[in-house]
């Protein structure tokens, strides 16, 4: 199958969106990659899959998930695991706080958000923890670039303390630039309120500013919002994750 999130300015959008509903209906979503693998212990524990093409390549990790209540993002990554790399190695998280997704949460029952703990401790609350053992597993596996997907309950747009349809960039020249290029093919074909913008300073304690700030990676956060439909957010995911990977010469393919 055609990679139709890099080739997509030669469809329609209705086209285009015709053809990816009906691939999120008949394509299963436990097609796994050819490599699975765990991370953390007990009710933290959850899945990472390995896709490797045929051509040595960056290292990139794909994370979602880490906010239980934003489902088109592990969703997305779900269905990534269906699809195959020409070069380098995905490792996919699709859930990384996997007892959030199950419990359909944002946060932990004390009230920590894990997308503020990071880059974590050893020894502190669950959330910190749990955001050192990701941590330390992308920075075992050397990343060169590490996508984190969300989702918000507002466009950014129209209200900006939200991050509806926006791509987050790390302040590193090579993670803005990326980003750039990204919300420019995002675009290309795409309703005016649906937009996405760029914003360079993710949250302090994210994901995002933690893998930027202390193991100097490309690092970026994909968020949709959920005022539209659950197959479309997750079309946007699938098609942003897609942009980001060809900037490194990654093509995606199913």
């Amino acid at each position: 199958m055609k990679d139709y999130f890099i080739e997509r300015q030669r469809l329609s959008w209705s086209g285009l969106y015709l053809l990816f509903l009906c691939w999120m209906l008949l394509l299963p979503a436990n097609c796994f990659a050819l490599e699975k693998g765990k991370i953390g212990q007990g009710m933290w524990e959850t899945d990472y899959y390995v896709l490797e093409g045929e051509a040595v390549g960056p290292v990139i990790i794909i994370v979602g998930g880490i906010h239980g209540d934003e489902p088109a993002g592990w969703q997305a990554a779900k269905r990534l695991l269906t699809s195959r790399i020409n070069r380098g190695k995905v490792i996919i998280i699709p859930q990384a706080n996997a007892q959030a997704v199950r419990d359909k949460t944002r946060e932990f029952i004390d009230g920590q958000d894990l997308n503020r703990c990071f880059p974590g401790k050893t020894s502190g609350t669950p959330m910190e923890r749990l955001a050192f053992t990701l941590f330390n597993f992308i920075r075992e596996n050397r990343a060169e670039l590490v996508i984190d997907l969300h989702e918000s309950i507002a466009f950014h747009q129209k209200a900006k303390e939200f991050l509806g349809q926006t791509i987050i960039a790390y302040q590193n020249e090579k993670s803005i630039w990326v980003g750039m290029m990204v919300v420019d093919g995002m675009n290309q074909d795409i309703t005016a309120e649906e937009e996405f913008f760029l914003l360079h300073y993710p949250p302090r304690g994210s994901l995002n500013w933690a893998t930027g700030k202390y193991l100097k990676t490309v690092s970026l956060t994909v968020e949709t919002c959920s005022q539209l439909g659950l197959v479309q957010r997750i079309y946007y995911q699938l098609q942003a994750i897609s942009l980001i990977l060809a900037e490194w010469g990654v093509t995606l393919t199913w």
